[in-house]
This record gives C-alpha cells, sequence and structure tokens, in this order.
C-alpha cells in the first residue's frame, strides 16, 4: 500500500527542493504560499519579486517593532489564535535570534520554517508571537 503524505509534508518537500530566493522563496513567502493553498489568497501578492536580500526586505524591517501591524495588514482575512494547530501559520521568535521568522506548525510541538541555510529548519524550540488559524484540516 502506498504512503500517502499529507499536505503539510508535501510542502516541506517542496521547500526543500527549491532555492531559498529573497521576495521569492523566503520564510514569509514561503507561507504565504501555504496560506494561498489552504485559504485562497495571497498575503505577500504585493511583495514578491520587490525585494532581494533581508536589508531591503519590507517585512524584515517591521518584524522586531510593527508586529502587529504585519499581522493586521497580511493575514487578517485568518483568524488570530492563542494556540497553534497542524497547519496554521505564525511568526516565530528563535532563541538568540533578533528577528522573527514565518512558520507553519506541523504535528506535535514541531515548527517548520524555509531556510536560507538548510531549505527547511524545523524546530521544538521557538515562541509565537503571532498565531493564525487556516484552513487545513489534518
Amino acid at each position: 500500500k502506498p504512503i500517502r503524505m499529507t499536505p503539510l509534508y508535501v510542502t516541506l518537500h517542496r521547500w526543500a527542493a527549491e532555492p531559498f530566493v529573497w521576495g521569492l522563496s523566503d520564510c514569509m513567502t514561503a507561507i504565504a504560499d501555504w496560506v494561498l493553498e489552504m485559504d485562497g489568497f495571497d498575503p505577500c501578492a504585493d511583495l514578491r519579486g520587490t525585494y532581494g536580500n533581508p536589508e531591503t526586505c519590507p517585512l524584515g524591517r517591521r518584524y522586531r517593532h510593527e508586529v502587529a501591524d504585519l499581522c493586521a495588514e497580511r493575514f487578517s482575512p485568518l483568524e488570530r489564535v492563542g494556540t497553534a494547530g497542524p497547519g496554521d501559520i505564525a511568526l516565530l521568535q528563535l532563541p538568540g535570534h533578533p528577528y522573527l521568522s514565518g512558520a507553519l506548525r506541523l504535528h506535535g510541538r514541531e515548527w517548520a520554517m524555509k531556510s536560507e541555510e538548510r531549505g527547511v529548519l524545523t524546530t521544538r524550540f521557538g515562541k509565537p508571537r503571532a498565531i493564525w488559524k487556516t484552513g487545513y484540516a489534518s
């Protein structure tokens, strides 16, 4: 019997196969792709292809100080929640890292992010600063 991969893990495999490219396939555009697939809108449509490094990323410059504004502007069609379930998205603060990263909740306590160094980074460490419920049904 063939093994069926869930949409979460299909997405992780796609993230691992795609190169990290600022403005096209980075931590925020990757979760925006997920939102588009699950909920039918692209929270980063106006930003794609408009920046090529973290210094010119309009979202990256704001992560440290304007998280509430970022939430309202980008993910407002989604419900903001206090606890993440599989398929939900968040802005995740990793220990020792000054910026927040767009993250996708897996099963259990794991989060996944599109990573410049590794393709995909999964972690149990990190504190969600804002979480949104997506239309994912595991």
